[in-house]
């Protein structure tokens, strides 16, 4: 896994990545102070291909836009019982909304 603050993206690919994401474009449309707050707190992250970015029980503190490739979501403890329940496409959300709300779960 690679993480990426936003503040390293020059601008211009930045905004392009995000202008792909309409959570992004709607918060900065309707609160500047929010969106800068958002900008703050957001990073990129890239995983390689079969890299697990949460497994089943734990808890996770980060809201995900997927921006390229597809994410293959899985339930069961072990590789040998893992099913496979979902697939994300670029511009799909996964995650929580806990830390937008100081509320943890578990995935």
């Amino acid at each position: 896994m690679q993480v990426t603050s936003l503040a390293q993206v020059q601008q211009d690919s930045l905004n392009r990545l995000l202008s792909a994401i309409p959570f992004y474009k709607a918060v900065q449309k309707q609160d500047q102070r929010q969106y800068e707050l958002l900008m703050q707190h957001s990073k990129i992250f890239e995983f390689a291909p079969g890299e697990m970015i949460i497994e089943q029980g734990r808890t996770d503190q980060w809201l995900f836009f997927l921006l390229k490739g597809q994410l293959s979501v899985y339930v069961g403890q072990y590789a040998s019982s893992r099913k496979m329940v979902n697939c994300l496409n670029p511009g799909e959300v996964f995650g929580e909304l806990a830390p937008l709300v100081d509320y943890r779960r578990t995935a």
